[in-house]
């Protein structure tokens, strides 16, 4: 084979290796995953602390939401990461101790800013039940968040059927599937609030929070999640 030749047959076949190492490296980096996002819960804020000049909400000592919420407004819903987090709320000139909470991945909670019966700022969160309920009827779940009710509270159905029986501060119920225009009661000592079947829609999620700074001045808080 003539120099000239053999040094054309050598430079091909070393451009031929260099195009497949080029494209053997192309493909391991196009192979590389991407870095990935991490896992998120959702969390709606909602600040039901009476009488309360600022508050704020905190996850592992970073504050969740920049504008504050006046008593009773609530956000919508907020992407958090998941996991174990340290959740805090500070109203009036105070903070409360950070209580651990675990976030799981895709669900959606309610956090609620309180305050104890010693007046200090308290949290409580919940999961929440998104899921559609049987057509022409609606889901219920209600929380006493009023450490001023010195009753218990009872809820009652058309005919007095009791619905829940003595729910104290800081609980909340499981979700009730009722029949749309159903009208519902909700008594703390003499007090008693009737709502109106009209005030709930079938198809729909409705979270009931209980405020009020005494059994006469009992306040019904409608929350509606879809």
């Amino acid at each position: 084979m003539a120099p000239q030749i053999q040094r054309l047959f050598i430079w091909n076949k070393t451009l031929v290796v260099f195009l497949v190492l080029l494209a053997f490296i192309a493909c391991k980096k196009n192979d590389t995953p991407a870095a990935e996002e991490k896992p998120k819960a959702k969390v709606k804020v909602v600040n039901a602390v009476q009488a309360s000049g600022e508050v704020d909400f905190f996850l592992d000592n970073q504050k969740v939401i920049q504008n504050n919420l006046t008593f009773g407004e609530s956000t919508g819903y907020l992407d958090v990461f998941s996991g174990e987090r340290n959740v805090s709320v500070s109203s009036n000139s105070k903070t409360a101790p950070a209580n651990k909470f675990t976030f799981v991945t895709g669900i959606s909670y309610t956090f609620f800013a309180i305050t104890d019966k010693n007046a200090n700022p308290d949290v409580l969160v919940m999961e929440d039940d998104l899921g559609a309920p049987p057509t022409g009827k609606f889901k219920l779940k209600l929380v006493n968040l009023s450490p001023a009710i010195t009753s218990n509270i009872n809820v009652l159905l058309p005919n007095e059927e009791l619905l829940v029986s003595n729910l104290p501060f800081k609980s909340y119920t499981d979700n009730f599937i009722i029949e749309k225009g159903t009208e519902i009661k909700i008594i703390a000592g003499s007090t008693v609030k009737k709502l109106n079947a009209m005030d709930f829609e079938g198809g729909k999620n409705y979270l009931l929070w209980l405020s009020g700074t005494s059994n006469a001045n009992l306040t019904v808080n409608k929350l509606s999640y879809n």
